[in-house]
């Protein structure tokens, strides 16, 4: 009589332990396939027409319309037409506002370093987390802007073929052709 109840007790041992072993492959599996995922961005808002293309060497033909929503990752342009707008969500809590006529390329989302380059016009960028060590850049034709700390940050092209970095809050790093400097709260440069 004592060995079916001890048979029974094994069995229920060696079920318990399985179903613990396979649970713990099934979470390894998911944080594996998450973990090979890009990071991604997405369009959080649009106002008026604003266009996606999804490489940045793609004929003008390649654009669709954008809608929130839409994922974004590296190697996609957004390009706001006349009177438009969109925002764009980043990892974190770091976002961008695209004014009407600018074109932005999305370099690099990775986990420290959010590179992106601003082709015309103007716009918004609102940093609102970076880990010590992380990079948030924006670069021009005419050189780059490194955002060192939390802040809300503007940079724009002018007529003049110029570049204009205004730093509403936080600190700004700006290497360009003119030199290198940073840009406080309320500074331009």
């Amino acid at each position: 009589d004592a060995l079916p109840i001890y048979l029974t007790i094994v069995a229920i041992v060696c079920a318990v332990l399985a179903g613990g072993a396979v649970a713990l492959w099934m979470k390894h599996e998911t944080r594996v396939a998450a973990e090979s995922l890009p990071n991604a961005a997405r369009i959080e808002r649009v106002e008026g027409q604003v266009a996606l293309n999804d490489s940045l060497m793609a004929a003008d033909t390649d654009w669709v319309q954008a809608v929130p929503n839409t994922p974004v990752s590296a190697g996609d342009r957004i390009y706001t037409r006349d009177n438009s707008r969109t925002s764009l969500a980043f990892t974190g809590r770091n976002f961008a506002t695209l004014d009407p006529n600018t074109s932005l390329d999305v370099l690099a989302l990775e986990d420290e370093r959010t590179q992106l380059a601003l082709r015309d016009g103007n716009a918004i960028f609102d940093v609102g987390y970076l880990d010590p060590g992380d990079v948030f850049e924006v670069g021009t034709p005419y050189g780059a802007v490194n955002f060192e700390q939390p802040g809300l940050y503007q940079v724009g092209l002018d007529d003049n073929g110029g570049a204009i970095v205004s730093v509403l809050s936080g600190l700004a790093q700006v290497v360009g052709l003119g030199g290198t400097g940073r840009v406080s709260k309320g500074e331009m440069l």
